[in-house]
């Protein structure tokens, strides 16, 4: 309850009657509580969803539907991609170079988040030679997947970038011992014939 009062004076100023009023202020207080309870609650979900996207081992960039504006990427992310990301910043692919499996070189509009923005749908995963800023290169898997309100309207995409280098040389050095292997053994083959 809240409660007010005012007096009512005379000309020599003397208390001659006080006027008040007290009205319920239960609803207030209920909304009021519970916009303190929710907006804990939200501090403590963002909390726990920003422990995870900064400590998974895979990269994570999101970025903004319309104008490509990057809004967040962890850290991993600008590990393996080989650069900071700045809050707003529009990602380009001035700095750095995508190559598919045969070498041929990939356009920014053909990358997995870039596709996944525009389709609405999420991509497979693609295998990309990145060639960083630094002029080192490692072997992704890149899949995008667009992000939508519960209305289906379009907020951004996501990228997810995996490390696959070691993985992937490990297999073409395979592939070339074994090609070299099936080279020697049809070479044994013809002589002894």
């Amino acid at each position: 309850m809240r409660s007010r009062g005012a007096a009512r004076r005379d000309a020599a100023g003397k208390i001659i009657r006080w006027y008040g009023s007290v009205e319920s202020i239960d609803e207030q207080k209920r909304a009021a509580d519970e916009l303190r309870t929710s907006e804990a609650a939200l501090r403590c979900s963002e909390a726990r969803l920003r422990a995870i996207f900064d400590s998974v081992p895979v990269g994570i960039v999101l970025a903004e539907s319309l104008t490509g504006r990057v809004l967040n990427a962890n850290p991993k992310a600008e590990e393996l991609i080989g650069f900071r990301f700045r809050p707003n910043m529009i990602w380009t692919n001035e700095a750095w170079e995508a190559f598919d499996p045969c070498g041929k070189r990939i356009k920014g509009s053909n990358l997995p988040l870039t596709r996944a923005i525009r389709s609405g749908r999420a991509t497979r995963p693609k295998e990309v030679l990145l060639r960083r800023p630094d002029g080192s290169e490692i072997w992704l898997s890149m899949t995008g997947a667009p992000v939508r309100l519960d209305d289906g309207q379009k907020l951004g995409g996501i990228l997810i970038v995996q490390n696959i280098d070691t993985g992937k040389r490990e297999r073409d050095n395979l592939l070339g011992l074994a090609g070299g292997l099936a080279s020697v053994a049809s070479g044994a083959t013809h002589r002894s014939h």
